[in-house]
């Protein structure tokens, strides 16, 4: 009898010191290591412009279409989705809202892609000799209730959150890469933003190409009794008819 209690004490010992990364790896709790490398950032300029095209009309289920184009050059390509934001105090992108990512060449041709292991808001994916552009396809699942998180769509209004709609090539600072924009919006509607605009049309807002988080960082409020006053962040409310700014 006690060499049986020595044995079960024995084994509770040895399960209290075993490291806990040895089940956990047994379990497939632990992500394999990455089998692709992260590239390290750059003070260089991304080649050639990103267009960036949101569809911000699918108000019953609030949900953004997203459309890129991206110049590439053939070989690896990491793809960043914006995790450290200006103004927050964490890393906050909503990477959770991101669904139905599709990558695919000029020819309709689908190219599988990897998201990393250990870094989550990282995408690999491998561009095929004599491709020079890149078309992506995703959606944004904006919240549909403010537990926890910020109603940016609903039937009177939207706040697009330029940086929830974009992937960025890995390689420069963000402040390096180009972006050319645009939105449409629902019939009827009108924008205020802080950004410049470029064109507009009966069905789509084109915002001024610029830099990643300079110009694009501040998001266009739109509401169907917005009267042109620039706003450059914020929501506004069915109780209020008119939208006014002071410079800042």
């Amino acid at each position: 009898m006690q060499q049986k209690l020595t044995a079960h004490v024995l084994s509770i010992l040895a399960l209290a010191v075993t490291p806990p990364g040895v089940f956990a790896q047994s379990n497939g709790l632990i992500a394999n290591p990455s089998t692709h490398s992260i590239p390290v950032a750059q003070n260089t300029a991304y080649m050639g412009t990103i267009l960036l095209d949101v569809d911000a009309t699918d108000l019953d289920h609030r949900v953004f279409q997203v459309r890129q184009q991206i110049p590439v050059k053939p070989g690896p390509l990491t793809l960043f989705f914006p995790r450290w934001l200006p103004g927050t105090h964490g890393p906050t992108g909503s990477i959770d809202r991101l669904a139905g990512l599709k990558v695919r060449t000029a020819n309709q041709a689908v190219l599988p892609w990897q998201r990393d292991t250990t870094a989550p808001f990282a995408f690999h994916v491998t561009v095929p000799s004599g491709v020079s552009k890149l078309d992506l396809e995703f959606q944004h699942l904006s919240p549909i209730d403010g537990r926890g998180t910020r109603v940016v769509m609903t039937r009177d209004m939207l706040n697009l959150q330029w940086n929830s709609m974009l992937l960025y090539p890995a390689r420069h600072y963000s402040n390096r890469i180009t972006v050319a924009a645009r939105v449409k919006l629902p019939s009827g509607w009108q924008q205020a933003s802080a950004l410049q605009v470029q064109a507009t049309s009966a069905a789509s807002l084109g915002a001024r190409a610029g830099r990643t988080w300079r110009n694009l960082q501040a998001p266009p409020t739109k509401a169907r009794w917005a009267r042109g006053a620039l706003v450059k962040t914020g929501a506004i409310t069915s109780a209020v008819p008119t939208t006014t700014t002071s410079p800042r």
